[in-house]
């Protein structure tokens, strides 16, 4: 779960000719590890649940926490905001890879904080697919089904993970406090895309096609992919549209959902394309991105500002597609 500097300096200074790119001065290395100290021990010292958390789940250049550490400081997080489903996902997902935690108590958590949220069982379809559970894979499957919701938290812990960094001395290479506030903000959507919980491989293979127990699956699938089909995410819709595809009544229906996995694929490549990202313009559209809510409705609201359609024409070639073509022609 480390970021670097160079990814925040990325987003914050860009390729427009109106930007000067900043430099980075010979000794930055020493500047980030000042910066990381210091960062750390306001975020503790602070000790609100925004800070202990981001404490937690921010890497902070090379002075990184073990996974007991991080929990502890999730723990403390929740202990300040009980109902919080967004800490109680995030805990989840580091009990279920630490030898020992207790899994259950966390799901419980996170099935109090946020009734009726399908992701809350992801550990449990992890564990079933692990022991070769075939049965208990399928009775996951149908509970996630019956749930109301799936939400990864994308945006949520982007939101908290912004307001545990406001109050953070200013980066190394921020030049003023447009580009700092800059930096931050894309340092907490950073943040929010390597502890998002959710781990989308255990649903797509619990749920591909080819296998024996797909046809007592299918139904249940098929309404997971619906349910994720309202993730903050494109890679949620993706899978969400991918898991109804396979589970399509009709040809039909198919070739419908192909084609709204090609318009975001058209929407992914052309959104950002000539982005300006100086500081001040990328400050709008991280705001921008903020009010959009999803990844997707940020996506087209970007297209939408640059008169881009927000379907392909006919002949727009899927570069993926290209790609695939290419490897089936050289085999």
């Amino acid at each position: 779960m480390r970021i670097g500097i160079a990814f925040c300096l990325s987003l914050a200074a860009g390729t427009a000719a109106a930007c000067t790119p900043p430099v980075e001065p010979p000794d930055s290395g020493a500047q980030m590890a000042a910066w990381d100290a210091a960062s750390r021990a306001t975020l503790l010292a602070r000790g609100d649940a925004d800070s202990l958390f981001t404490a937690a789940v921010f890497e902070m250049g090379g002075s990184g926490l073990d996974v007991g550490q991080r929990l502890a400081l999730l723990d403390r997080a929740a202990a300040i905001e009980p109902m919080a489903a967004d800490i109680a996902a995030v805990s989840l997902a580091y009990c279920a890879t630490t030898p020992g935690c207790d899994m259950a108590a966390h799901a419980a958590r996170l099935a109090h904080a946020a009734p009726g949220d399908a992701s809350a069982l992801t550990s449990q379809l992890e564990t079933a697919q692990a022991a070769g559970d075939r049965d208990g894979v399928t009775a996951v499957l149908e509970r996630m089904a019956a749930q109301l919701q799936f939400n990864d938290y994308y945006r949520a812990i982007a939101a908290r993970a912004d307001r545990g960094l406001a109050a953070l001395p200013p980066m190394p290479g921020s030049r003023d406090a447009v580009e700092n506030q800059a930096m931050l903000e894309g340092y907490a959507y950073a943040i929010a895309a390597v502890a998002m919980p959710m781990r989308y491989g255990t649903l797509a293979k619990a749920c591909k096609p080819d296998l024996g127990a797909y046809a007592e699956r299918r139904a249940a699938c098929g309404r997971i992919g619906v349910l994720l089909q309202g993730s903050d995410t494109i890679i949620g819709n993706m899978i969400g549209l991918r898991l109804a595809e396979w589970a399509a009544d009709s040809a039909a229906e198919r070739t419908a959902i192909q084609q709204q996995r090609r318009s975001i694929r058209w929407q992914m490549q052309n959104a950002y394309k000539d982005f300006d990202s100086c500081p001040d313009s990328n400050l709008a559209w991280l705001e921008r991105r903020r009010a959009a809510g999803s990844e997707r409705a940020a996506l087209q609201g970007e297209l939408v500002r640059k008169g881009i359609p927000l379907t392909p024409p006919a002949d727009w070639r899927d570069p993926s597609e290209a790609v695939r073509d290419t490897a089936a022609a050289q085999h």
